[in-house]
């Protein structure tokens, strides 16, 4: 799953995905964590 740690709390996690979605994880399902950096601004379209 990607996307934004919204919080932790109780054992759980919650997880706002990139399409707006939230999920919540158990704290005990979680494998590994990375800080991924936004994408970078797009170029303006060629004419």
């Amino acid at each position: 799953m990607v996307g934004e740690l919204q919080g932790w709390a109780d054992g759980r996690l919650t997880v706002r995905r990139r399409d707006g979605s939230v999920a919540e994880v158990a704290e005990a399902e979680l494998v590994a964590g990375k800080v991924v950096p936004p994408p970078p601004p797009r170029r303006p379209a060629r004419s």
